[in-house]
């Protein structure tokens, strides 16, 4: 078997939905707001999601994973009361009325000054994966989130981990902390292979006095302010053009037309000019392929340019 890793996307839910290790949690009604929640922060570009597949038709999503940013006060509240289910928790307020959840102003204000506070609020890996196949994917899954991540100006991580072993969490280099004694009495009632494991915690301080040469630490330390101040769509049309999707399938992604795909690729070489020599304008025939092929490695080079970015 072939595990490939990409940002998800929208047609991706319905399968996630169905291997998130808390789904025992939401019924019927409340699956269809999780997916609305999930949908929002992707499109809007605040969240940062990964899946990990098997390529077939259409792709069979194996493992998924999605973050998003939070004030500092609501991050510090959650690891105070290290309470189970947070993820339902932060779901229960979004469906509440009350957004949790930064959106691009404030996220990019905090990218650009003292950092983004972030939790993971749903993971899970396929429990029809063969067991040796489980940590593969869960390697892969763990890859494509600091992928997804990378380039962004961390300050702090908030992760409940559901059936990842500990020793898995402790390799990272992350703090491993138990759920506060009080919920004791609440998990009693978990189905043991649902239970909520720790929580899984770090700051950029934490890293900066351990840096080592683990990619999860480097996420929290590579950071430089981007120059080009890419708007929100085609952040993520160059988070999928540096997968390698091919340009039908980016429209059919973004559901624009393919005439309008083409206008967003001259905006975005028109925008990295400054730092590519790009001369726009020349975007079409084999000389365009050499523009989107320099653009791309731009980009791959330089992470922070796909997350927002507001210094005043």
């Amino acid at each position: 078997m072939k595990l490939l890793g990409r940002a998800t996307r929208p047609d991706d839910l319905d399968q996630c939905i169905d291997i998130v290790r808390d789904g025992f949690l939401y019924d019927k009604a409340a699956r269809a707001e999780l997916r609305k929640m999930w949908l929002e922060l992707i499109v809007s570009d605040t969240g940062r999601s990964a899946v990990v597949f098997e390529a077939s038709d259409p792709d069979r999503v194996l493992a998924f994973g999605i973050s998003a940013a939070i004030d500092a006060a609501r991050y510090d509240e959650i690891f105070a009361g290290r309470a189970p289910f947070a993820g339902k928790s932060m779901l229960d307020d979004w469906r509440s009325g009350k957004r949790p959840f930064l959106d691009e102003a404030a996220f990019a204000y905090a990218n650009a000054h003292d950092g983004l506070h972030v939790i993971v609020l749903h993971n899970g890996v396929s429990e029809q994966l063969d067991p040796s196949v489980f940590p593969v994917a869960l390697s892969a899954l763990s890859g494509s989130f600091i992928d997804q991540h990378m380039g962004a100006n961390l300050a702090a991580l908030i992760h409940e981990a559901f059936g990842v072993p500990r020793q898995f969490a402790l390799d990272l280099g992350v703090i491993v902390t138990d759920h506060a004694p009080e919920f004791q009495a609440r998990l009693a009632d978990v189905p043991k292979d649902r239970m909520p494991s720790y929580i899984i915690s770090f700051t950029r301080d934490e890293a900066a006095r351990h840096p080592g040469n683990l990619p999860m630490h480097q996420i929290f330390l590579r950071f430089t302010p981007p120059l080009c101040g890419l708007r929100a769509p085609d952040r993520r049309l160059l988070r999928l053009a540096r997968e390698g999707t091919p340009d039908e399938e980016i429209a059919e992604v973004l559901t624009i037309a393919p005439r309008t795909l083409k206008k967003r690729w001259a905006d975005i070489y028109a925008a990295l000019a400054p730092v590519t020599g790009i001369t726009p304008g020349l975007g079409n025939g084999r000389r365009g392929n050499e523009i989107r092929r320099h653009v791309l490695r731009y980009i791959r080079e330089h992470p922070e340019e796909l997350h927002a970015y507001r210094s005043i």
